[in-house]
């Protein structure tokens, strides 16, 4: 008598072994549970959302009008010669990160114009194309203004 190991497949997403009696197939892939499900619709949906507001806006920054796409293929361009490091250094003094200049990187998000955190929606009509820079720049006057909201009120004497 033979004795076989049961049937365990990795999940698509986690890649967390499933038994074969937990398994959840979906779109031809094989998930450990519904929540893995959907959590990958969920990035998909995610992603080609960015793609439309991208596309929508043609790469354009809806703060500053910065034409991110051609930022980002003349700093490609760039890539092997020496003036890479300039034009690096060139973005980092208008007020990008130095981090998403790497190989692959994008030099944009897609900025929700109503908050998340007040309501907003995540829809192509909440969404612009924003440039590292006006986006760090909008960030952080949230967080500024949502702190300012969050402290407690002085008495007056």
């Amino acid at each position: 008598m033979t004795l076989r190991a049961p049937d365990w497949t990795k999940c698509h997403r986690c890649s967390k072994p499933s038994k074969p009696s937990e398994r959840v197939t979906h779109k031809g892939r094989v998930y450990c549970c519904p929540d893995c499900v959907e959590a990958e619709d969920d990035e998909v949906t995610q992603a080609t959302l960015r793609r439309q507001v991208f596309e929508r806006d043609r790469g354009v920054c809806h703060f500053c009008g910065e034409d991110v796409a051609a930022l980002e293929a003349r700093l490609e361009s760039l890539r092997d010669s020496g003036l890479w490091s300039v034009q690096v250094l060139q973005l980092v003094r208008l007020g990008f990160p130095r981090g998403p200049v790497e190989k692959g990187a994008t030099l944009w998000e897609a900025h929700h114009l109503h908050e998340r955190v007040r309501g907003g929606a995540n829809v192509l009509s909440n969404l612009v194309t924003a440039c590292l820079a006006c986006h760090r720049k909008q960030t952080n006057e949230l967080a500024t203004s949502r702190a300012a909201s969050r402290r407690p009120l002085r008495r007056q004497r």
